[in-house]
């Protein structure tokens, strides 16, 4: 019995994992991470990370399969960050781009804290989004998608 005590008050250990939503045209959608493509790298000073994120039901993998958030942290700041939006049209996927000079992107984060090799982080972003010819080096406004989210992720560090 002692030894059953001893264990229940012992702390848990985090685990990868995590959620997202994403606000698109009102409509709110659920993600989860996909542990297995997200993660982070650097040091306390400078932090790289990436958040893959899959749809959690069938209603949102059918307009949005999956999207992506990377992002650097200086100063406890998001900086350099980068979204993209898998949008399901018929059978083909459109890919959606946004970043700060396009698109307006910000990322705002509301907790970072480290444990070994995991990081927890949880925040939330804006951004208008568009097509890209080239992978999200010029992306196409003149139409712009405006989207909204936040997250809450226990990534592994590279």
């Amino acid at each position: 019995m002692a030894m059953v005590l001893m264990a229940l008050a012992l702390p848990a250990r985090a685990e990868e994992g995590g959620e997202a939503k994403l606000t698109v045209g009102g409509e709110e959608h659920a993600f989860v991470l996909n542990a297995e493509q997200s993660d982070w790298s650097g040091s306390s000073a400078f932090t790289s990370v990436n958040i893959w994120t899959f749809a959690s039901d069938a209603e949102t993998r059918a307009k949005f399969p999956s999207f992506t958030l990377g992002f650097e942290i200086q100063g406890g700041e998001a900086r350099a960050a980068e979204l993209r939006l898998n949008r399901a049209s018929g059978d083909a996927i459109e890919r959606l781009y946004g970043e700060p000079d396009a698109g307006g992107l910000v990322v705002q984060l509301d907790k970072i804290e480290s444990q070994d090799s995991l990081l927890s982080l949880s925040g939330s972003f804006t951004s208008d989004v568009g097509p890209s010819e080239n992978a999200g080096r010029d992306i196409d406004l003149s139409d712009p998608l405006p989207v909204s989210g936040r997250f809450s992720v226990t990534l592994e560090k590279l």
